[in-house]
This record gives structure tokens, C-alpha cells and sequence, in this order.
């Protein structure tokens, strides 16, 4: 039947490019939008987990219930033991200590709100996903890594000094001199807004939050559990939750692979019904042959499962072309990049989005395309062949069709 199958395919060429093509077509392009929504998907995810929360983030939770004030009596004291009881537990990549505060910075008769980053340099993820445009990282405690965005805004450099002015943790205010000793860039549209960085010990010392933090982002592999945390750290003071729980996106993100999946069915429909108006085209348009393959005396059970298997053969072929193809199209477009803010993305700033999104698709998801380009040229090869097969010989054979 395979040789059978095969003479059909290579007889008539013309129909078989065209049926090929179809498909082929609908397999690169489902491959290509598919490797986009899940390229998005797990940047917002790796987004939120570098730049915002890590894997487990840990806060009081008397600074978790009054957040919206800014609270910062209410921080993490003694942050370093923490730290270093978190770190000594297995699957602990390790764990950081933040202090993210909003301020106003002055420079000559201007201000500008913005927001500050108290973090630590040499063990951190913030900056993973970004250009150091100027400068280098701070190395003195009055150094501060500024975003591009706020280079632009209040026109300085490297070197350039300016003051800020924020809320201390005993109610007051306070404020300090800090030196630009970098301009940074991310490619995270929410770490490149009004931004700038300052070693956490520097700025919990402004605070007056001694050796303290507002909050530790602990990085860890998928397999641990907030829980163990929990007991290690065995203080009833502190919050701990998996950044899914802290986060309104990371909430959401299941919601997204729902919308993912049903944007799957979508394109995989329309994808379908190319192969379903190209195959019962093709049996239809063979009406004639099957009808003498009935009159030469061949069982029609045989000519369907021969016809079915055809279809198959050539949905297969064309389908492992149109994975390939999208494969190394989707390889190209993880290493450049597609620049979202050139595509519009720059409206969906807030939302953990980067600039770049680097598509990508997992193997499993093209076998899926492959068998389910098969499924659907064989269901719709299955009824037209159906339908033939009950029409008489002598009147298929007389059809002008």
C-alpha cells in the first residue's frame, strides 16, 4: 500500500505541491505564533522572579498588611542572619536582600518622583537583562547605577551628582548625596523607567533600617517549597509566599496559559480548515479514479484506507518540512529578538514585559502540530472518500468533474 500510496503522490504532482503546501504553510505559521505567545509568557514569568519577587519572597507581615502606606518601621530586621540561614538550605540558589522605596531627587531648582532600588550588587538578578550604557557599577558606598530613562530626564552623567529625599523607618525623612557611577539599560520596560540603584547598606543606613531590608528575594530551583523556608526561618513575624501568591501578574499568568491554549485551538482551527478544504478538494477532484478503482473490483473498505493512508503520507511529509522550517525560523528570531516597543509593546508596559522577546517552542509542540496535521487530513480525507465511494461508477465516470 506504501508503494501504492507513494505513485499516487508523485502522479499527479501539481495537486500534491499544492495539498503539500497548504499544509506546510499552516504548520510555520501556527509554529511561529505559538513560539511568540509562549516566548511572552515565560519572559513576563522570568521577569517578575529576577526583577521583582525571586522564586519565594519573604516580607513581615505587618509591612504586607499596611503596604500601601509604605511602612517602613515594619522591615526585616537582622537581615544578614536570615539570609545566611536561607542560604544553607538545599536548593537555595541564593537569597537577597531588597529595599525598594519611591523618593524625589533633587538637582539644581528641579525635582523628579522616583523610585529606588537598595540592592546588592554582587549578588543579584537585577541586572541579568540589560546594557550598561556608561560607567560601571557602584564600588562606593555614595554611588549610585542610574536607568537610562532618568539619565535622559534629568540630563546627567556619569560622575553627575544629585540628592534625594525619602521617608526614613522612625517617621521622619531624610536625605543624601549620591555620585552617577553608571547609566543602565534593561530590557525589562518596567526596570527602565525613573530608576536608580544604591547598595542596600547604604540606603537602610539612610532609612535608619539597621542591617535591615523591606523585604528578601530568595532564588531557588522549581522544586522547593515556600514551606521549607518557612521552618528554617521559624519567625511567626515574617510572610513568606511563592511569587505566584505576591504577584497580580503572577496571579494571572495561569490565566494567560488558559488564553494561550485557547489561542492554540484558534490558529490550530484555522489551520484546519486549510487541510480540510485542501483534502476533500483533492478527493473530490479524484472522483473519477476512485470510481474505476470500484469498477476494476476493488473492495471499497481498501480504496478508503488506501486514500487515508495517502493523505497521511503526504500530510506527514509536509508537516515534518513545515516543522523544520518553523524550527529554524522560531531558532533566528530566539537569538535576535522581536522588538516589541517597535511593534507597539511600549502600551503594555507595567505588565513584566521586556522590550525583546525571544520566541521559542518546546520539541514536544512540534510532534503535537505533526500528529495533529495528521489527525485532521485523515478525519477530512475520511468523509469525502465516504461519499464517493456511494456514488455509482458508471455516473462518476461520465462526471465532468
Amino acid at each position: 500500500m506504501f508503494k501504492l500510496a507513494w505513485k499516487n503522490i508523485l502522479r499527479n504532482k501539481r495537486r500534491s505541491i499544492l495539498s503539500a503546501s497548504a499544509i506546510f504553510l499552516a504548520v510555520v505559521f501556527v509554529s511561529a505564533m505559538l513560539s511568540l505567545y509562549q516566548g511572552m509568557i515565560m519572559d513576563m514569568q522570568e521577569n517578575i522572579i529576577n526583577h521583582q519577587l525571586g522564586n519565594i519572597n519573604i516580607k513581615t507581615k505587618l509591612y504586607v498588611e499596611n503596604e500601601r502606606i509604605l511602612p517602613l518601621q515594619f522591615y526585616i530586621k537582622n537581615v544578614d542572619e536570615k539570609i545566611e540561614d536561607i542560604n544553607s538550605i538545599p536548593g537555595v540558589e541564593f537569597a537577597t536582600a531588597v529595599t525598594k522605596i519611591p523618593a524625589m531627587t533633587f538637582l539644581g531648582d528641579e525635582s523628579y518622583n522616583v523610585s529606588i532600588y537598595g540592592v546588592d550588587f554582587e549578588n543579584s538578578r537585577f541586572f541579568d537583562a540589560g546594557i550598561l550604557n556608561a560607567g560601571d557599577f557602584p564600588s562606593l558606598e555614595n554611588q549610585v547605577l542610574i536607568s537610562s530613562k532618568l539619565a535622559q530626564e534629568m540630563n546627567i552623567g556619569v560622575n553627575d551628582s544629585f540628592t534625594f529625599l525619602s521617608k526614613t523607618a522612625i517617621g521622619g525623612s531624610n536625605a543624601l548625596g549620591v555620585t552617577v557611577s553608571g547609566i543602565y539599560s534593561s530590557n525589562d520596560m518596567d526596570m527602565n523607567n525613573l530608576n536608580f540603584y544604591i547598595s542596600n547598606d547604604k540606603l537602610s543606613t539612610t532609612l535608619r533600617m539597621v542591617n535591615g531590608a523591606t523585604e528578601i528575594l530568595v532564588y531557588t530551583d522549581n522544586q522547593l517549597q515556600k514551606s521549607v523556608v518557612e521552618d528554617k526561618l521559624n519567625d511567626s513575624t515574617l510572610y513568606v509566599a511563592d511569587w505566584k501568591d505576591d504577584s497580580l501578574i503572577g496571579q494571572m499568568i495561569d490565566l494567560v496559559k488558559v488564553i494561550y491554549g485557547i489561542i492554540q485551538v484558534i490558529f490550530l482551527l484555522f489551520a484546519s480548515t486549510i487541510i480540510l478544504n485542501t483534502t476533500m478538494m483533492s478527493i473530490i477532484e479524484r472522483k473519477r479514479e476512485i470510481a474505476t478503482l470500484v469498477a476494476l473490483g476493488y473492495n471499497p473498505h481498501w480504496i478508503r484506507r488506501l486514500f487515508l493512508f495517502e493523505t497521511a503520507l503526504l500530510t506527514f511529509i509536509a508537516s515534518v518540512f513545515g516543522a523544520i522550517v518553523g524550527a529554524i525560523f522560531i531558532s533566528i528570531l530566539n537569538k535576535t529578538g522581536l522588538d516589541m516597543i517597535a511593534m507597539g509593546g511600549g502600551s503594555v508596559s507595567g505588565y513584566s514585559m521586556s522590550s525583546y522577546i525571544y520566541p521559542f517552542l518546546p520539541f514536544e509542540n512540534f510532534v503535537y502540530l505533526i500528529l495533529i496535521a495528521i489527525a485532521i487530513s485523515t478525519l477530512t480525507c475520511f468523509f469525502p472518500t465516504k461519499r464517493v465511494l456511494k456514488i455509482e461508477p458508471a455516473k462518476a465516470l461520465h462526471d465532468e468533474t
